[in-house]
């Protein structure tokens, strides 16, 4: 880990913040109050009045994290949301972050949060993103909650970082490790029967009641859903709810026993059956509509999801008015059944994990439905050589993660081509690691499903080559180029644009290996034939300059290296404009040309502008920062000679 952390206190306005709206002012700085949504508690808490107390009073004398864990469905959430809406008043600044999955990716792909912190762009490598925004937490003064919920023990690398001086809530359905962590337990009996009469209104039989909430464990979700849909259903008798789950097999009267499952899994898989019956019984009021949305959300992650990303995630056209009503009217209608969760404040909905597990298994996933997810997210993923804005693509990361866990079989072409694009986006995050498990997989896959030399598997092993190049495993990365060199020369031809890309990327991988004749010889074969297919002034072609250039320099040949490099950037700067990567990187690779002429002025304004350049799109912490970095301690120490 990196020992960017929490700085200094006299660095950090602690003693001074001033809160103006929803703006606080730390000095000469603005941020906003609310560092993030914050959903509001939809429904009166019953049940958990003294678990709130406990909550409250955790916080206030633990001083460090306090983690709440329980079963799912057992209401976490629920309670940490009452108390951040009870108690917002007293805080500086609030934070709400929805883990569900990788701790990493929840807090680097959550904009509104990195444009609230002022962080303009993501930094890059995962670690370095996430200690980065935790040290930008961390020095925001005053009284201060941060709420990470649904986490798991992914969270337990970055325990050390989390900010000392905040009031830090986890919720989990893991036992973290934490020294103080509250259990949340099962409603009393009591309580299940008040939150079961605060849904249902028809009729008043405690004694039933309780036979069936004692059959669900007075679990608190089951509880909600099953009240719900009596009332909605209009079961004006609670026997007849009770007739109803026994006719789906369930034996009302029997008193669930959690004690003897050990695992937090279990018990779910316990209280699966009641929720199951629950949507059986509500399975013929739901129209044909809010069964495929069902279905659909079910493919979602977990968390809350703005109504235009639902709609981009299936192509749903807002100035289509016919299919924009009836899929808003869709979720509007889950919601009022309890399927859906819903927050007005951004305009998104959530289903519940469990719901979503529910939903699968009455309406497993449709391969159509779930091979045009894989579509769309693939194309939300994809980054080009001509993508101007790649760090916004970053957002769909959880949503890719999400789907390849769904799969159940790797071994399709669908599947293979958004571990493709998802780990080549991947790359410009700096996450190396995950970049090289999704590639390996796309091509010990392919290399099953396709015939020998099939061109799939040259674009799974081109990528691959280039992530391990960036590994630093330089002849494994040969080894996957040349096969992938050779593939697209026997399958496309000489002049396909696939060939120059492989010939650039495998030249790359020579010069590491010192071979610069070799590399020279691809390179110049592969601008050819970039310019032949897309005109001198193309970013393809402007890659292909720089690489030569890069080895031009290797070689000796200043001259020829500077004219490729200023020529390749007036094409990029056209294209991009200033600030992007690949600006940088010629920024970067003309430093050591003007030094060989002692153009000490335009080598010192190269690495000034490569260096600012990469800070403002990547981040302090991506590894190409480092390698500008060590080009300007270079260039400072070539001017000292």
């Amino acid at each position: 880990m990196s020992d960017i952390h929490n700085q200094n206190p006299v660095d950090k306005q602690i003693n001074n913040p001033v809160i103006q709206g929803d703006l606080v002012i730390h000095g000469d700085r603005k941020v906003k109050r609310y560092l993030t949504g914050l959903p509001e508690l939809q429904d009166e808490l019953i049940g958990r009045e003294q678990e709130l107390l406990d909550l409250e009073s955790t916080l206030r004398n633990a001083k460090s994290v306090v983690l709440m864990n329980g079963m799912g469905g057992i209401g976490k959430t629920t309670l940490a949301l009452a108390y951040a809406n009870l108690h917002r008043e007293r805080y500086t600044h609030i934070a709400w972050v929805e883990v569900s999955g990788e701790f990493a990716t929840a807090l680097t792909s959550h904009f509104v949060l990195l444009q609230n912190l002022h962080i303009d762009k993501l930094t890059g490598s995962p670690q370095g993103d996430v200690l980065l925004i935790l040290n930008e937490l961390a020095n925001l003064g005053g009284t201060n909650l941060l709420i990470l919920d649904d986490a798991n023990e992914h969270i337990k690398a970055y325990k050390a970082y989390l900010p000392k001086d905040w009031h830090v809530l986890i919720t989990s359905r893991e036992d973290l490790g934490f020294r103080h962590t509250l259990t949340l337990d099962f409603l009393s009996e009591d309580s299940a029967r008040a939150l079961f009469y605060t849904h249902y209104k028809w009729e008043q039989d405690d004694d039933t009641v309780n036979a069936i909430l004692q059959a669900v464990g007075n679990h608190t979700l089951t509880v909600e859903l099953l009240a719900k849909t009596a009332q909605r259903r209009r079961i004006k008798r609670v026997a007849e709810l009770s007739e109803a789950l026994t006719a789906h097999g369930l034996e009302i009267g029997r008193v669930a026993d959690f004690a003897t499952l050990h695992s937090r899994d279990q018990k779910i898989e316990r209280i699966f059956p009641y929720l199951k019956a629950a949507f059986k019984i509500d399975e013929d009021t739901l129209s044909e509509t809010e069964r495929l949305w069902l279905r659909r959300l079910a493919m979602l992650p977990p968390s809350f999801t703005k109504v235009e990303d639902i709609a981009t995630c299936f192509e749903i056209e807002e100035n289509n008015t016919e299919a924009w009503d009836a899929y808003t009217a869709a979720l509007e209608s889950l919601h009022a059944k309890g399927w859906l969760i819903y927050d007005d404040k951004d305009d998104a909905y959530k289903m519940h994990q469990i719901i979503q597990e529910v939903a699968r298994h009455y309406m497993p996933i449709v391969v159509v439905e779930l091979n045009t997810l894989l579509k769309i997210i693939t194309d939300l993923v994809t980054v080009e050589t001509t993508t101007k804005d790649i760090v916004e693509r970053f957002v769909w990361i959880p949503y890719a993660e999400h789907l390849l866990s769904l799969v159940a079989d790797g071994k399709q072409k669908v599947v293979m081509e958004l571990q493709r694009k998802l780990g080549w986006l991947y790359t410009f995050q700096g996450n190396y690691n995950r970049a090289k498990e999704l590639l390996e997989s796309a091509v010990r896959n392919s290399e099953v499903i396709f015939e020998t030399n099939h061109i799939n598997i040259g674009h799974y092993k081109n990528v691959l080559g280039w992530i391990l190049k960036l590994t630093g495993e330089f002849k494994d990365a040969a080894t996957h180029l040349e096969k992938a060199l050779e593939i697209f020369i026997q399958q496309k031809g000489e002049q396909d644009s696939s060939v120059a890309t492989a010939q650039s990327n495998l030249a790359n991988v020579y010069s590491d290996l010192g071979e610069y004749e070799r590399a020279r010889d691809l390179l110049e074969k592969a601008l050819a034939s970039d310019i032949k297919n897309f005109g001198e002034f193309h970013p393809d072609s402007a890659m292909s300059q720089s690489n030569l250039a890069s080895v031009y320099t290797r070689l000796g040949e200043y001259e020829r290296a500077r004219d490729l490099l200023e020529k390749a950037l007036v094409s990029d700067l056209q294209h991009f404009g200033e600030f992007h990567p690949e600006v940088a990187r010629l920024y970067n690779n003309l430093i050591e040309v003007y030094a060989h002429f002692e153009a000490w002025d335009k080598a010192q304004e190269a690495s000034t502008k490569s260096l600012d350049i990469l800070l403002k799109t990547l981040g302090a912490a991506h590894p190409y920062i480092k390698i500008a970095e060590r080009k300007r301690d270079w260039l400072r120490e070539e001017m000292e000679k």
